[in-house]
């Protein structure tokens, strides 16, 4: 998926509505180039295996809700994917609900920032390299 101006985007607009990516050996480039937007309480769980991820602007995964859960990584041992984000963010979330990343060992970020988080309760696991040039702010 390469090309498009948004990459890979995928918004529930329902109320409470949740978002579930699991990606494979995909390559994905864009601004944004991988975003999942859910509404109220609706989770977000993000899964990648031999995945690569280029973003040409801000985020190269960005995960947002309101009041749910995200969880990036959750499955056979973390994300398992190459990220860059040259001028912005490798992974960029906020919700008010719990966030849970895990970075494989075969994970890597090169971005200005590695990973950012707004929320209240965060739990991020690094098995993997995160290689940040720099700050945003």
């Amino acid at each position: 998926m390469s090309g498009s101006s948004l990459g890979l985007t995928v918004s529930n607009g329902s109320n409470n509505g949740g978002v579930v990516l699991n990606l494979g050996s995909d390559t994905i480039t864009g601004p944004e180039a991988v975003q999942a937007i859910a509404q109220g309480t609706g989770i977000i769980s993000i899964d990648m295996n031999s995945t690569s991820v280029t973003s040409t602007g801000t985020y190269g995964i960005v995960a947002q809700n309101g009041l749910g859960n995200i969880t990036i990584g959750g499955s056979n041992g973390g994300l398992a994917a190459t990220i860059n984000a040259a001028s912005g963010f490798g992974i960029f979330t906020g919700s008010d609900g719990n966030q849970n990343i895990t970075l494989a060992s075969n994970g890597v970020i090169n971005a200005m920032t590695g990973i950012s988080v707004q929320g209240i309760t965060v739990n991020i696991d690094s098995f993997g390299t995160i290689n940040a040039t720099g700050s945003t702010s």
